[in-house]
């Protein structure tokens, strides 16, 4: 598991504790032993100084490259599916129109769109992404389906039980664009004002 970490405060943290270190082993060296054992013992401090900074540097990058392919992975998951766009296309018209337009032959289609989101919200949840990260890509596309009446009363109200990730990735996520000042799409049908149970789901271990 991957866990977010303050790169500059991991940096910081490893130089003060290298540095004090190396004050520390010199001023023992410099009691106990002549002026080229004393030079020697630098050289070497000072490398596994350099050495171990070096570490922490190759760590934080190959960190932040893990984290952005994450991200590209997950919005190409998404986009990849053609139905996806199917979905997305008939949300928004029906934000605009306020008319139901999904038909039967719409259901798997909607269900495997609300499940690609329980798995983004695996992810999140347990802090593999952070949503700032993702919100940008894919904050619009969540609320979109999330707070559609006709989904809400069709899918997601129904089967609670299927989409508890989902469901607690809303809660979290609506905490986090209120926070932000981000605007949800379909705020006024928002899944927490239309769903009576949502709490109990939502904040479910």
């Amino acid at each position: 598991m991957k866990h977010h970490i303050n790169i500059n405060l991991l940096i910081y943290i490893t130089l003060i504790v290298l540095c004090a270190g190396l004050i520390i082993s010199m001023f023992f060296v410099y009691l106990f032993t002549d002026v080229s054992e004393i030079l020697a013992s630098i050289v070497a401090l000072l490398s596994t100084v350099i050495g171990a900074f070096a570490s922490v540097v190759e760590y934080v990058h190959n960190n932040a490259i893990d984290l952005s392919n994450d991200i590209i992975t997950i919005y190409q998951t998404f986009i990849d599916v053609p139905d996806n766009k199917l979905i997305q296309y008939k949300l928004e018209v029906i934000k605009r129109r306020n008319v139901n337009l999904f038909t039967e032959d719409d259901q798997s289609k909607i269900r495997n769109y609300l499940l690609y989101f329980n798995g983004v919200a695996e992810k999140i949840l347990t802090n593999n992404i952070n949503i700032k990260k993702i919100n940008t890509i894919l904050g619009y596309r969540f609320f979109l389906i999330m707070n559609c009446p006709y989904i809400q009363d069709a899918e997601i109200i129904p089967n609670a039980q299927m989409y508890i990730p989902a469901i607690q990735l809303h809660n979290k996520w609506r905490i986090w664009a209120d926070k932000h000042h981000f605007k949800r799409s379909g705020d006024p049908t928002s899944l927490d004002k239309r769903f009576k149970d949502y709490y109990k789901f939502a904040e479910e271990n």
